[in-house]
């Protein structure tokens, strides 16, 4: 009796989120980089919240959880995840990093630039704090404040659409404040596989206040994981 109570309540579970579904297309393409088209589509009854970083993806690390928000220089926790395939199948999970050249002038400009981000980040957060009367350190209110400007509606039968860069050679790269970039070892004129996948957890829901998930009263907030179809990318 357990053992069927399971499967029923695994394929409701299945069916619902089989109705959200991400697709994506290679828009156009020059040398390494590719401009990715990118629709998440809600062909379910429901309206949804959907929280998306559209900014920059995350990376993949298998040890990594969908709850996790690091809050990093540069690291999108709510951002789409890529997920590359090598020769053996398996997704590439090792990140190899440079760092761009810079004079002493030019990096004294970018450490400027970094401190004077941060600062005016820092103020965005104290006034944050006093709009929605949020309690706790520093690290709960900015994850709010990250978590609820990321949140997207979703309409029930609508999709979300947007152009995204990807760069084989240079993800998330951010010159102006933070002169490095991240990439994986690709052989030249070789296919890989590519995926991209949204995971959320539904407890990062709880950094929100009542207040906030009042606003989206009527909305179902989402949870799960959804992943896109497969393309191929090749330096």
């Amino acid at each position: 009796m357990r053992n069927i109570l399971f499967i029923v309540i695994f394929f409701i579970y299945n069916t619902l989120f089989s109705q959200i579904s991400m697709k994506v297309s290679v828009f156009s393409k020059k040398e390494d980089d590719y401009m990715l088209k990118i629709e998440v589509i809600n062909d379910s009854d429901y309206d949804y919240i959907i929280p998306i970083d559209t900014a920059n993806y995350r990376y993949y690390f298998p040890e990594e959880t969908c709850a996790n928000f690091y809050r990093l220089e540069n690291y999108p926790d709510l951002g789409i995840i890529f997920k590359i395939k090598n020769e053996k199948n398996e997704y590439m999970d090792f990140l190899l990093s440079g760092f761009i050249h810079l004079t002493e002038e030019e990096l004294l400009a970018v450490s400027k630039k970094r401190k004077e981000k941060e600062r005016i980040h820092r103020e965005k957060i104290k006034n944050w704090k006093k709009k929605y009367h949020i309690k706790g350190d520093y690290k709960n209110i900015d994850i709010n404040w990250y978590l609820y400007n990321q949140l997207k509606v979703l309409k029930s039968k609508k999709s979300i659409t947007y152009l995204k860069n990807f760069n084989i050679n240079n993800i998330n790269i951010d010159l102006d404040t933070y002169p490095s970039y991240y990439y994986y070892h690709l052989d030249k004129n070789i296919d890989y596989p590519m995926f991209l996948e949204i995971c959320i957890d539904e407890k990062i829901y709880d950094y929100l206040t009542s207040k906030q998930k009042e606003e989206f009263k009527g909305y179902k907030l989402f949870s799960g994981k959804i992943q896109s179809n497969e393309i191929m990318i090749r330096k």
